[in-house]
């Protein structure tokens, strides 16, 4: 799980550098993102890209993440380059090629 945000056209996700799908990412770069709603009738949306890892300039594309999620409850930290620094995040920006949505 992962949460994201619109960046133009892409999709932007952070997490720490030191996960497996980080490592994933560096041995192949294609990706799939599945967003499933909450509730019944559980529509979704299915995107699958190409997929970067990005280590600088974060903080842009992390309030947008949080942004994103602020209904759940989740804030952003206070000191956001701390944060960053001390969770060793990265942003993985996704370059949509093909999407599939089941919408009902």
């Amino acid at each position: 799980m992962v949460a994201y945000a619109r960046d133009g056209d892409n999709l932007v996700a952070s997490t720490p550098g030191t996960t497996f799908k980080t490592a994933s990412i560096a041995c192949d770069p294609h990706v799939s993102l599945c967003v499933i709603a909450n509730a019944e009738p559980f529509n979704f949306a299915n995107v699958e890209g190409r997929c970067g890892v990005e280590r600088d300039d974060l903080e842009r594309r992390t309030r947008l993440v949080f942004e994103n999620i602020a209904a759940t409850g989740c804030e952003e930290p206070e000191d956001l380059s701390v944060w960053l620094a001390s969770q060793q995040r990265v942003i993985l920006r996704i370059s949509p090629t093909r999407i599939h949505a089941v919408i009902r």
